[in-house]
Formats: C-alpha cells, structure tokens, sequence
C-alpha cells in the first residue's frame, strides 16, 4: 500500500511539473495570426484577390487616412515579435499603435517583384516579404492598429505576433490626445473647482493621465480668462457614463451663466470627447466659463479644454502683438506672401494683410496655386524695429466646409538683426485644430531677436492646393496681460445663505448650508493675498487693515464684493 502511494504521489508530481512547464511553454510559444483582409479595415483600403497570398487575398490602397484595426488577447504582459508580410515596391513606412501608446514606425525599404504578391519571373525576388518590429502589450486584450504613415502603406498579407524572449526597450507611454494648448492651459488663465483640493492643478497640465478627483458626485470647474473668449469647442477627458449630462456655461461678469449649447459631438478616443460650438456670433464672448458635472460615483476628470478666439472689441477683436502700430492694408511694404490670394473687387478680399489685421471676420486664403507652385504657402512681415517673440498664434477660420485647407505642417523663419540669413524659430508636424476659428499657442524654444517673421506651410489637412488661415500673431512677451483688467467693485450680491463681510483684522464668510465654497482674496494691486475654501457654517481669515477684493465661488455662482477691514 505504501509503495503503491508512493507511485502515486511521483505520478502526481510529474503531471504538477508538465502542467507548469506546459504553461510555460505556452508563454514561450504563443502565436497569433491573422490575414489582413479579415482586420477591420478603415480609410481607402480595400481587399484584393491574390493566390500567392496566405489566404488567397491582401489589403492594398492604404492612403494617409487608412488603418487597419484587430485584437489580440496576450498570455502575459511584455514585449512581442509582430511580424508584417507585405507587398510593396516603392519604400513606404506605418505606424503601429497598441492601446493607447505612443506610436512606433515600421519602415520597408526591401521590395517585393510585383504589386500583387507574385514573385519575379526567374524565382529570385519574392512576392510577398516579411519585416518584424516590437510591440508592448498587457495581459488579455489589446487593440492593435497599424495605419500609413505618409502618403501610402504597403499592401499587407498578414501578420503574426509570438512573444519576444528579450526586452526591446523602455515600457512604451500613453500617448497624449489632447490639444497641448487651450484657454484652460493658458498661463494666464485661472481654474478653481468645487469642492477644492490639491488636484485641480492637473485640468491645466494638457495630459488626461493625470486626474482632477472631485471625491464626491457633484463638481463646479471655473475658469477665468485673461480676456472676452468666443468659444468655438471644448473637450472632456473622463470616463463617466454620465458625461452627456454635464452642462458648460458661460458669463460675462461671473455672476450671470448661459448654457453653452454643442452642434457636434465627437468621440476622439475612448474616454475623450470634443463638443464643438461651431461659429457663434460676437455676443457669445465670455469671460468666464464653468462645467458642472456629476456622476453615479466620484466625479474624475482627466482634462478640460476650451477653444476659440479672442474677443476683446469689435473690428478689432485679437489682443495687440509685435505689429502694432504698423500699417496693416493691401499696400503695405512690409507684407508679402508667396501668393496674393483670392480676391474680386466687391466680392471676396482674401489677401495676405488679413493675416494681421486683428479682425475674425477676415483671412488669407490661396486657392490659384498651380503644380509649379503648390508649396510652400507662406507669408512674412517686416516689423520697424525688431523683436523676440516668446511664442506666435494661428487661427484657425470659421467655414465648416473648408477644414481640409486648414494647416497641417510648418515652419516659422525669421531674419535675425545679425543679417546672416534665415533661420528656424519653430517648425511642427501633423497638427490639427481643435475646431474652426481656433486661436492655438506655440511657444518658441529659443527666442531669437528678428525683424522679419515668415510663415512657411507644407502641408494642409487635405485641401490640395487650397490653403487658409485667419491669423498669424507674434508675441515678445511671456504673457498677454489682461486688455481689460476687471477693476470694477461689485457690491455684496450674496444672498442671506452667504455673505462675507469685513471686521477688525479679519474678514468673515458665513453661509447656512455648509457647501463647498472657494474663496480668493486680493488686494486693490490685483495680488492674490490668500485662497482656501469654506465647508463650515463660519470662516474667519486674518487679514491685515485695508481694502480687499472677494472673489466666492459656490456651487450655483460666482460672486465678488468689496470689503473693507479696520
């Protein structure tokens, strides 16, 4: 009996050992393979017939707006092999993306004999060619997308992914989908929330991995703008269920909000989302805005953003740059453009002076450039004297219909004092506006003293030879400050529910339904003294003698008094 138990164990030992090896090796040789024409296909692709594929088919016509999309379930987290058989005969290039990582490229620069997977006629160039590149996924599903980088993707067979058996690097990052600039992000720009804590400071950071955490289910995010804003789109990163239930408004003085109502929702990735206003008329300028959430939970906000223009007077609704002062008409000298742009007398003005003329009604737009002459568009000007701009803005124009000739990819040159030719200021890849009449920054690494600025593009979203743009502005200083500084004194508008009022060396807030209230206290100079919030019935803060502006914000208003303190 004993030995026959012994038997046993060393039986079970075994099996215990081959289930765990066995595990292993499924690890070690994990295999997934898929024909592409059975991905989901996007853009112009399409499916072709060829019996020297693997699955008697290829996906080919991958132009700049196609991808392919297929889940893969991974044993394990870690680096894997993807292999991609292709087809192609010119050099072209993709970008592969897993989950929400930042994209790596795959470059083909072996070609194959002929464009639908036959080999050449002697047998010694193949039809179809393998190239393998690593991706980084977690364990269970992950989305795998593989789209054309440039103009055109090679044609694809199929693809095939094992697990690599050594590292390929640093674990990838998420990538960023949001804007990296808007109204909310703007340096000058205040953001305060209901309740208050130390997250908020995450809204302005242009990255919706890092959260605002409101810890309970009803939240107020405010934000002050340096000056009037016409908004045009503004974009919520959460993962609510609830998000379609949140209400952004609008104010002139912060005490009077109208809902800002959306035309277009749009999904831009799981959990992003971008409401565009589309074009409103000048009434619609605020300076003040405020998003109500709520949610079954705690409410958590990845970002918020708003864009549009400025709005600080009519005819003249940007804020005052480098080229203030100068003569802005279809006559000036110090404007030129590589084009004169569209224009028939009483009909359309669309000439390159528009680029500074500060007025939203306007832009420049180029729709007679010939094969010859397709690119660059550009536009420079001469200022009188010089200047080092910080960081320059475009705007984006405000007909719908025409966002395909928005630009894409650029370079801003200017002409040093130094007079030794051109150089680079600034140049990027690949940028889409939020929305139409979109007022974007970007700031200039290395300021260099100029007195000519010329803007150069290369590509737009789509338009052809058909390239616009409303604005172009430069600024040489780190900040705009506020045009229109909010110097008025509003008396005490708090209702017997809440009031604050001045004291001996003290300023005192009272409230009845012990809310969450934010407060800021400034002096006449505009300088923030002090900021907290207020949750119970009673706050006391120490001030010293002297005149101070409140500024509350509660979950229903915001409201500003004067107070004096002996």
């Amino acid at each position: 009996m004993k030995r026959h138990f012994t038997k046993m164990m060393f039986r079970s030992l075994l099996l215990m050992a081959a289930g765990w090896f066995g595990i292993a090796n499924t690890y070690a040789q994990f295999e997934f393979v898929i024909e592409a024409e059975n991905t989901a296909i996007f853009g112009n692709s399409t499916i072709h017939e060829s019996t020297y594929c693997s699955g008697g088919k290829f996906v080919g016509d991958m132009n700049a707006s196609s991808y392919l999309k297929f889940e893969v379930t991974a044993p394990e987290e870690g680096w894997y092999a993807l292999d991609t058989y292709y087809i192609t005969v010119s050099t072209r290039s993709v970008y592969v993306k897993v989950n929400k990582q930042v994209k790596s490229y795959i470059e083909y620069t072996d070609y194959t004999a002929h464009w639908d997977g036959s080999p050449s006629e002697d047998g010694l160039t193949p039809g179809v060619l393998n190239k393998s590149g690593c991706i980084y996924m977690l364990a269970g599903k992950n989305e795998i997308t593989i789209g054309t980088h440039g103009s055109w993707a090679p044609n694809f067979d199929k693809f095939i992914i094992t697990k690599s058996e050594t590292s390929c690097g640093d674990v990838p990052l998420n990538e960023i989908a949001v804007w990296k600039y808007s109204y909310v992000s703007d340096i000058n720009s205040r953001v305060r929330a209901i309740p208050a804590n130390g997250t908020v400071k995450n809204l302005k950071d242009c990255d919706e991995y890092t959260t605002y955490n409101a810890q309970t289910t009803n939240a107020t995010l405010i934000l002050t703008c340096t000056y009037p804003v016409l908004p045009s789109a503004y974009l919520i990163a959460t993962e609510s269920s609830r998000v379609d239930d949140w209400v952004m408004e609008s104010s002139k003085d912060s005490i009077v909000w109208t809902t800002l109502d959306y035309s277009v929702k749009t999904k831009v990735v799981d959990g992003l989302y971008l409401y565009e206003t589309g074009s409103l008329p000048g009434s619609s300028a605020a300076k003040y805005f405020r998003l109500k959430a709520i949610d079954n939970t705690n409410v958590v906000i990845g970002e918020w953003q708003l864009f549009g223009v400025p709005y600080l007077a009519e005819g003249k609704n940007f804020p005052e740059d480098i080229t203030v002062g100068m003569d802005i008409s279809p006559e000036s000298p110090s404007i030129s453009a590589g084009d004169p742009g569209f224009y028939a007398e009483g009909m359309f003005d669309e000439r390159p002076y528009h680029l500074f003329d500060r007025d939203i009604n306007t832009k420049y737009c180029v729709i007679s450039m010939n094969s010859e002459n397709k690119w660059p568009y550009w536009a420079q000007i001469e200022i009188p004297g010089d200047a080092a701009p910080h960081y320059y803005t475009l705007t984006s124009c405000s007909d719908k219909t025409y966002v395909s000739r928005d630009p894409k990819t650029w370079k801003l040159m200017g002409w040093p004092v130094s007079e030794e030719g051109w150089v680079e200021l600034d140049a990027r890849e690949g940028f889409t506006f939020p929305a139409v009449q979109s007022t974007m920054r970007f700031d200039i690494a290395n300021p260099e003293m100029c007195y000519v600025f010329k803007l150069e593009v290369t590509a737009n979203r789509g338009g052809g030879g058909e390239t616009q743009l409303s604005k172009l502005q430069f600024f040489d200083i780190k900040d705009i400050p506020d045009p229109n500084p909010d110097t008025s004194i509003k008396p005490i508008l708090y209702s017997n529910e809440l009031t604050a009022q001045g004291a001996k060396g003290n300023i005192i807030i009272t409230q009845k339904d012990s809310q969450s209230v934010s407060y800021q206290i400034f002096n006449l100079m505009g300088q923030l003294v002090t900021e907290g919030t207020v949750t119970s019935d009673v706050k006391t803060i120490p001030v010293n003698a002297g005149l101070y502006i409140i500024k509350l914000a509660a979950a229903n208003a915001d409201y500003s008094a004067k107070v004096i303190v002996k």
